[in-house]
């Protein structure tokens, strides 16, 4: 029944047109496929941002796409040309792919009817491929590591644009003007509202989706009462007299080491004289953590020396805890207005911070965590023993601190 209606539509037809129609039907097949190949991709470039940009080292990331120093996947998801506009290029890559698979779908099985589908995919693959050759470029050039998975997209764009110019040849006119006069021509009802629908979607993920993939964590008050009345001295907080000594190997960009740091203030709260905590610097960024290979946490160095300099004034867990609920504002100007938002001295902290001794003393920090086989952020030595890597929840830290007083 189908093939007859397929005849008799046909039949109606011009040779153009039954040419043309012929032609999609044998093209749909290999486009889905690519397109299916980008989808598959994206996603995993999708999994692979998350889980860089959500673990304590970038190095303890495995990926098989991490061949050598130029081809590494790892590199170029942890780099800051990974998002734009606070949402990772690899979503984009999804949304585009999702879409265009869905598309593809829902025209075969007539569910979106619009025959001039192959026209919406031409315009698709010409606006892909430019942004492939930004993006590469950018992996060669700016990151100095190209990532397989992406070229794997790339190769998807350009083969996707060069078998629609090979196989329409001269109909690439109509072919440009097919399916925007179609879609002009039914944008009513049904399909008009599902194309408001998916536009109105995606707009608003410029409102939402940043926050989502942000950093940050939520971190402890600056202001908080119950901190400002417990012994505090530099980068330690808490009695001299405490039975238990916790130090916080941290990092101010590391989303983990906020959440973390947030638990430990509050189980110094909890135990004001029996716990004591110290701050002690490991920034996970390679300008001046020689364990770290390639750029990631990049203001890392910079928020630990303006931190330190804030200890110097007397002021350094409430800046501290500015820095960790700012994450991903810690440029030198919002170093600077953090400390004048708690009445600090900004020009004598930016002099500070730039100052050769509070380098070395950051230095000097890091050169313990590496002693100490710190492999990460957040990690913590409970009185210079027991060494605990990643946040734990605060019950945990509660019964670890019953336990020790018990002894």
């Amino acid at each position: 029944m189908a093939s007859k209606k397929k005849q008799i539509t046909e039949s109606t037809m011009s040779p153009k047109e039954t040419r043309l129609a012929r032609l999609r039907r044998m093209l749909f097949v290999p486009l889905l496929l690519l397109a299916l190949a980008g989808l598959g991709s994206s996603l995993y470039l999708t999994d692979l941002h998350i889980r860089v940009h959500s673990a304590a080292n970038p190095d303890t990331i495995d990926s098989f796409c991490n061949v050598s120093k130029g081809l590494d996947c790892v590199a170029v998801a942890a780099s800051e040309y990974s998002s734009f506009l606070g949402i990772p290029i690899a979503v984009y890559g999804l949304e585009f792919f999702g879409l265009l698979t869905l598309g593809l779908l829902l025209s075969a099985t007539g569910l979106w009817r619009v025959r001039h589908w192959d026209s919406l995919y031409f315009i698709a693959m010409l606006l892909a491929t430019p942004a492939s050759l930004i993006m590469a470029y950018v992996a060669v050039f700016k990151i100095k590591s190209v990532c397989l998975m992406c070229c794997a997209i790339y190769a998807v764009n350009g083969v996707g644009l060069l078998i629609m110019l090979v196989a329409y040849g001269r109909h690439l006119g109509e072919l440009l003007r097919a399916g925007p006069r179609e879609l002009l021509a039914t944008a009513h009802g049904g399909p008009g509202l599902a194309l408001l629908i998916v536009g109105a979607v995606g707009l608003s993920q410029f409102f939402w989706a940043p926050a989502l993939f942000a950093s940050a964590a939520p971190g402890a008050k600056s202001n908080d009462p119950e901190l400002a009345k417990i012994e505090q001295r530099g980068l330690l907080i808490g009695s001299a007299d405490a039975v238990v000594l916790i130090e916080e190997f941290t990092d101010y960009e590391c989303p983990h080491c906020s959440a973390a740091h947030n638990t430990l203030l509050q189980l110094v709260k909890r135990f004001p004289q029996k716990v004591r905590l110290r701050h002690v610097d490991y920034p996970l960024d390679q300008s001046c953590n020689r364990k770290i290979p390639r750029p990631f946490h990049r203001e890392a160095c910079v928020a630990a020396f303006f931190a330190r300099c804030a200890a110097q004034q007397g002021r350094f867990w409430p800046y501290a805890a500015q820095l960790f609920h700012n994450q991903r504002a810690l440029s030198p100007a919002d170093l600077e207005g953090y400390a004048t938002a708690i009445g600090l001295d900004a020009p004598r902290l930016r002099r500070c911070a730039q100052s050769k001794e509070v380098r070395q003393a950051v230095l000097n920090e890091i050169e313990e965590g590496i002693r100490r086989n710190v492999r990460g952020t957040p990690t913590f030595f409970i009185n210079g023993k027991e060494q605990v890597l990643g946040p734990r929840p605060l019950k945990w830290w509660v019964e670890k601190v019953e336990s020790l007083v018990k002894k």
